[in-house]
């Protein structure tokens, strides 16, 4: 896989075609819902969302062929990143199937620890892949065996 000729003729690369939010005390304000969408998994504006990333040829290191190894506790955005290489063509993909859903979120969780209590949000991505049933599987197989 030789990405030299996309690099060159390509200036950007979809990345993802929408984001999700759910609402929470701790978004609300952030993004003008209002405390009735409390609960509610709504669409963050598209002036608020990365929909493409664009390529820099002056850093591009040479024809090389780019593998990423990835395995089932491949996730965040280092699967982000896996499912960029692979959808786009850039590189292959090796190793085993990533773990299901690693590619979506789209909760609020809400803890207590010593007397504080905070909130984390995350967002559903909704990224162009390649990707079967919320799978991603790698180009080159290679089973990893824990014992």
């Amino acid at each position: 896989m030789n990405c030299f000729h996309y690099y060159r003729i390509i200036k950007k690369i979809p990345y993802q075609s929408g984001v999700k939010l759910k609402v929470s005390k701790a978004t609300y304000k952030d993004y003008s819902y209002t405390e009735d969408d409390f609960g509610r998994l709504v669409d963050l504006p598209d002036s608020l969302i990365v929909k493409e990333c664009p390529l820099d040829s002056s850093i591009y290191k040479g024809d090389f062929n780019y593998y990423v190894l990835i395995s089932q506790q491949t996730a965040s955005m280092a699967a982000t990143f896996a499912n960029v290489i692979q959808y786009n063509k850039i590189g292959l993909l090796v190793g085993e199937p990533l773990a299901h859903n690693a590619l979506n979120y789209g909760e609020t969780i809400t803890a207590e620890r010593d007397n504080s209590f905070f909130t984390i949000s995350t967002v559903e991505n909704f990224e162009y892949t390649k990707a079967e049933e919320g799978i991603l599987n790698p180009d080159i197989s290679i089973p990893f065996f824990c014992e």
